[in-house]
């Protein structure tokens, strides 16, 4: 993206006003995650053990104008992001010997900070966490939430710091489809500002099906932004996640 490239560090000025489409979003991610990678190198050679990172994941928070789409605000999340343990224990749990019956199962913390025993593989799908069949029309797939807390965050906190009161941003909304291309996840989401609010923080969420044929919400990632992002009622709040491997 050329409008990116020409202001070097100063990338993020330039690209207010421009008009957000799919391909800008993905030319900034790719930039930011790129900055991201430089900033985690320079705190791992002062001994931050935790900038070093296998995963990792870049957050672009923006304020649209609804008329037009074009770019009033935007923030971006901090060098030291967040994927927490649920993250981590679900993943493991995918990796297992192959066999025709043994059920796999791992505990997952949910939003209201209550284990849950999420079926991974076994012959009693109707638990499984991918599942759509185990309740009535469950809404199963990947959520994001905004909120106003700038605290860092910490690997078994499982819910945004501080959640918005008004509809809709008091919740989560829904991500679209993710699309992976050389050795990145991209996925975004947005809704409209019911209220005046500042965003500060972001979180990633699994909409799952756990053991009881019960829809949960377990947070995977939790990220602080580097400034705040302001948006009035009505203004379009946009949040997109590029995640490296």
């Amino acid at each position: 993206m050329k409008e990116i490239k020409l202001v070097g560090e100063h990338w993020r000025d330039n690209v207010l006003g421009l008009r957000y489409d799919k391909r800008l979003e993905l030319a900034m991610l790719k930039r930011h995650s790129d900055d991201l990678a430089v900033l985690r190198a320079e705190r791992l050679l002062k001994g931050e053990v935790d900038a070093k990172r296998g995963i990792s994941e870049a957050v672009i928070v923006a304020n649209l104008n609804p008329r037009n789409q074009k770019i009033n605000d935007v923030g971006f999340n901090e060098s030291n992001d967040l994927i927490l343990d649920n993250f981590g224990t679900w993943l493991a749990g995918v990796v297992r010997a192959p066999a025709s019956s043994t059920l796999t199962t791992v505990s997952l913390t949910d939003t209201g900070n209550a284990a849950r025993t999420v079926h991974i593989y076994g012959e009693d799908s109707a638990a499984q966490v991918f599942n759509h069949a185990s309740s009535a029309a469950p809404l199963i797939g990947t959520k994001l939430q905004v909120g106003s807390d700038d605290t860092a965050a910490e690997r078994d906190d499982y819910t945004v710091g501080t959640a918005f009161a008004g509809a809709p941003e008091s919740g989560t909304f829904s991500t679209n489809n993710g699309s992976y291309a050389v050795g990145a996840i991209s996925f975004s989401g947005a809704i409209t500002a019911g209220d005046s609010i500042t965003v500060k923080e972001t979180g990633f969420f699994g909409s799952w099906i756990y053991y009881s044929n019960s829809l949960g919400a377990f947070m995977l990632f939790h990220d602080i932004l580097d400034s705040g992002v302001e948006y009035a009622a009505g203004e379009t709040v946009n949040v997109a996640y590029n995640i490296d491997l």
